[in-house]
């Protein structure tokens, strides 16, 4: 059984926790059960579309109208651009600028972190980076989602000195939620083996408390990777595969990634052409595809200029002979 009691006084507290950790069915039925309280119900409309997004993001489309408030029609930008093709995706961009740009609406930061989303998917990691920077509203409570964001940034362009700063400041924010238990996780599966095992216990004890997601799962797959145990990764990975299944969800491009890898080193490339086909259907432009028909296309131009070069070099000695 999930627990989302909240002893903090945060009242979407539960709500946040279920989204970040990927349970998100349960956290469209804990939004819905703010709608009545007016205080709340704003942020919780948004995380409810934002889990929406998550399973299937043409429900977010029919459920934000067009005057809806900027952080929803943020909201609805993020479902555009996950969906769109590369010339439309260059118009939410431009739509994103304009509006972090603007004065009325630049510091609404359900759209700093949408933006930032959006430019980290682009590779612009410095404009990412900025927004996911910029002081909170409050500034006596920092922005958990926002520091997540340049966690996850630090991370990609390798820099985990700095993304170890923002755990920290997530943790002396709130040390017990879900986001900061999840970015210290993913800090110390950055610094290799010796910290994966201390990664490890703070993913299963996020598992023992709400229940397994596919998000959790792939992060323990991780671990597991970064161990060089690729047999017990692929079993937490073909269980994020099923509940992703049973929950009705798609299958998130990281599991067939993961997954890829884990049978690479297990020796079975032909489960693992398999699972390429399956990660082809559902994110066929995604970067990391990209990068194998990158080195696929340089090992073919290479090794035809080196069989060129060798039947040349065998004529002329045939020649000379």
């Amino acid at each position: 059984m999930t627990d989302t009691k909240d002893d903090t006084g945060d009242g979407l507290r539960g709500v946040r926790n279920l989204f970040h950790l990927g349970l998100y069915q349960q956290a469209i039925k804990e939004a819905q059960c703010l709608k009545s309280n007016k205080a709340l119900w704003p942020q919780a409309e948004v995380y409810l579309n934002r889990s929406l997004l998550a399973l299937t993001p043409e429900a977010v489309f029919k459920s934000i109208p067009q005057n809806a408030p900027t952080a929803l029609q943020a909201v609805k930008q993020l479902a555009t651009y996950l969906t769109a093709n590369e010339d439309s995706k260059e118009l939410v961009v431009a739509k994103l600028q304009e509006w972090i740009s603007a004065d009325m609406l630049k510091n609404d930061e359900t759209l700093q972190i949408v933006g930032s989303q959006v430019f980290f998917e682009e590779k612009n990691y410095k404009e990412a980076l900025r927004l996911a920077l910029l002081p909170s509203a409050n500034p006596e409570v920092p922005n958990l989602e926002k520091l997540g964001m340049s966690v996850q940034v630090y991370l990609r362009i390798d820099r985990p000195d700095l993304a170890a700063k923002q755990v920290k400041a997530m943790q002396d924010a709130d040390d017990d939620d879900a986001l900061t238990q999840l970015c210290t996780a993913w800090q110390n599966i950055s610094q290799g083996p010796e910290k994966v095992n201390e990664a490890s216990f703070l993913l299963q004890e996020l598992v023992e408390k709400f229940g397994p997601s596919p998000k959790v799962l792939n992060s323990l797959a991780a671990c597991q990777i970064c161990l060089k145990n690729f047999t017990q990764a692929f079993q937490y990975l073909k269980q994020a595969r099923e509940l992703a299944k049973q929950n009705q969800e798609v299958v998130s491009p990281e599991t067939f990634i993961n997954s890829i890898v884990c049978l690479q080193h297990l020796r079975k490339p032909e489960i693992a052409e398999k699972i390429s086909t399956e990660l082809a259907t559902v994110s066929p432009q995604h970067a990391w595809l990209q990068k194998q028909k990158e080195m696929s296309a340089m090992f073919d131009k290479h090794s035809k200029a080196y069989a060129a070069k060798a039947t040349g070099s065998g004529s002329t000695d045939k020649k000379g002979s």
